[in-house]
């Protein structure tokens, strides 16, 4: 498995450009999820090593705070089932 390196400056400019934070805010998660969606609207072929590696950090960000936001509800699975699909109609 190769490992890409990133060149730093363009990492740094991604960085400055899309500040990516630990989120604790509504706003903060809607300028992040923004970011990470102009770069998943890109073809996967046409991303940099470094927008790839932006990607994958907002990614994390984004899921973090929807779980602790929005955690699911504990049930069983197929109770789940049920309130995924009540929730679509």
């Amino acid at each position: 498995m190769s490992i890409a390196t990133i060149d730093d400056r363009k990492y740094q400019r991604l960085l400055g450009k899309a500040l990516p934070v630990v989120i604790r805010s509504e706003s903060e998660y809607r300028r992040l999820k923004k970011a990470a969606e102009e770069l998943i609207e890109r073809p996967e072929d046409e991303l940099s090593t470094e927008e790839g590696r932006l990607l994958e950090l907002l990614s994390m960000l984004l899921e973090e705070y929807e779980d602790r936001a929005r955690p699911l509800p504990k049930t069983t699975p197929g109770k789940m089932l049920v309130i995924c699909w009540k929730s679509a109609v």
